[in-house]
């Protein structure tokens, strides 16, 4: 009843991954257990499922919703980090400033912008650790696993050990799709699962190096949390001291611009800001924010030129078409002015009132009055 009853609230969740896992966790023990031919009758089963179309098989793998299906886009972008440093990867933690150098535009019909969403996690601990740790960390985690199941008695290991095999082994089919070791609960579950189903019968306690070794390694867990912390209580109050302990972070380096800003230090906010948007290829914010600096100093040219920038890589970016219109209109060109906000309303953005709280509002969002005082000089 255990894995019906599963199985029924992972279907009712949607969760592809959890049900993957639980499929190939279910198949261990009952290959474990000698029960194979239930198991291949039910492995026909499935199969005979997902190659036949119909609209239950379409509702579980979710045909009909592009966003469901970014992932291989996303371990193709963690393949890429990895590719940057082959041998020792990003670093670990740094998956999500390695991903936004490899962006990939979202799907037709998933959003109105191209680049919606940030790639905070890459949904695979195995792709994760390629793009964290390079060939060499992935290889070592690889090994380690191997290392682990070559000591899985191969029957008979009793019905304790054989039910932690099986909760391993649907851990780990969901980690291959997912980073839910991003729980660390899911995490220690996992290890713990996998090391008891795999430990002798008559285990002993880890010898005194050992147990200085494992100290060390909570330890250093445990201290991997401080430059997380010292980012989060910095960040707003002092982006400074923020950005010696994560100088590749590029809202950081927004939030330096914006402090410079306040001090008068507008050539000091667009140095900032050049940074962000090296650090963040694909977000047009850093961008507009310069834009709007260039516009406050009166240089036109400049100013157009960072709003064309933005355009190309946002084609929705509402305050873009806004600032390049009134740039064009100061250097005298009304007629070019002209087209670009009648690009603005062919476009897909929308006033700033009209999107409310939505994500995508600093990237889609304009400011209407400012539209309507433009229209007003050009007639």
């Amino acid at each position: 009843l255990g894995p019906a009853a599963a199985g029924a609230y992972l279907l009712w969740a949607g969760s592809r991954g959890g049900l993957a896992g639980l499929a190939l966790g279910t198949a261990v023990a009952l290959w474990r257990t000698g029960r194979r031919t239930p198991l291949m009758a039910s492995a026909a089963l499935v199969g005979l499922f997902l190659a036949v179309p119909s609209a239950p098989r379409d509702a579980l793998l979710k045909t009909a919703r592009p966003a469901s299906h970014q992932r291989p886009a996303i371990w193709r972008s963690a393949v890429s980090v990895a590719l940057d440093s082959p041998l020792f990867g990003e670093g670990p933690g740094r998956f999500s400033r390695g991903s936004l150098r490899h962006q990939t535009p979202a799907p037709s019909g998933v959003a109105d912008v191209r680049f919606p969403l940030r790639a905070d996690r890459p949904h695979s601990e195995l792709f994760g650790a390629l793009a964290e740790t390079g060939f060499v960390g992935a290889a070592l985690l690889l090994a380690a696993l191997a290392a682990l199941l070559r000591r899985v008695p191969r029957s008979g290991a009793g019905l304790g050990r054989e039910g932690l095999l099986a909760a391993a082994a649907a851990l780990g089919v969901q980690a291959a799709g997912d980073s839910i070791f991003a729980l660390p609960a899911l995490g220690w579950l996992f290890a713990w699962s996998l090391g008891a189903a795999c430990a002798p019968e008559a285990a002993e306690g880890p010898a005194p190096a050992r147990r200085l070794a494992l100290a060390g390694g909570l330890a250093l867990a445990a201290a991997a949390w401080g430059p997380g912390w010292a980012v989060a209580t910095w960040r707003r109050h002092a982006p400074e001291a923020a950005l010696r302990v994560a100088p590749e972070d590029d809202s950081l380096w927004q939030g330096l611009a914006r402090e410079r800003l306040a001090r008068g230090d507008a050539r000091g906010a667009l140095a900032a800001l050049a940074r962000a948007a090296e650090l963040a290829p694909s977000d047009v914010a850093p961008r507009v924010m310069a834009g709007e600096v260039l516009r406050s100093a009166g240089a036109w040219r400049e100013a157009r030129a960072v709003a064309e920038e933005a355009l190309a890589l946002e084609p929705a970016c509402g305050q873009a078409y806004l600032l390049k219109a009134e740039a064009e209109l100061r250097l005298g060109l009304a007629e070019d002015a002209r087209r670009t906000l009648a690009a603005l309303e062919g476009s897909k953005a929308k006033p700033l009132e009209a999107m409310g709280e939505h994500r995508d509002r600093l990237i889609q969002g304009y400011d209407a009055g400012r539209l309507a005082d433009l229209k007003s000089s050009l007639r």
